[in-house]
């Protein structure tokens, strides 16, 4: 992943972050409110629902990584055993059908990096997020000595 696709998503996130605070401060307390302000705090900002929703694109896109792979190596093979009547339409059947499988194969890889870069980013802010809840503490119990 490139330098510049890595900035996007973090002004990404941090945009989503300031619309969720800018809300938040906004609206009456509810209980949704509370509920995602407390993710916001403690580090979350994928929910639940999208985290079982993520699992389930990464399971899926393996699957079907594999699948395109497993299509782009039949076509090619027939292509190769059961040639068309002139070579030209040949070549270019066997081209068509290795760039489709190479572009494929590279959309959902490359999609799956980014969901995983996600993660871990989402990982890392809640153990930055816990780990200044941990310092305030301590300077808490501080100053009231």
């Amino acid at each position: 992943m490139e330098q510049h696709e890595i900035d996007r998503l973090m002004n990404d996130i941090q945009e989503y972050l300031g619309r969720a605070e800018t809300k938040g401060e906004g609206e009456e307390p509810n209980e949704t409110a509370y509920t995602e302000r407390q993710n916001l705090e403690s580090g979350c900002f994928i929910s639940a629902g999208d985290k079982k929703k993520i699992q389930r694109f990464l399971k899926f896109s393996q699957i079907a990584a594999y699948a395109v792979e497993f299509l782009t190596m039949a076509l090619f093979t027939i292509g190769v055993l059961i040639p068309f009547q002139s070579r030209m339409g040949t070549l270019m059947f066997l081209l068509s059908v290795l760039l489709f499988g190479v572009f494929a194969v590279t959309v959902l890889h490359g999609l799956r990096t980014r969901v995983r870069l996600l993660i871990r980013i989402e990982s890392n802010t809640r153990r930055i997020a816990l780990t200044k809840e941990r310092i305030a503490e301590a300077l808490g119990q501080i100053q009231m000595e």
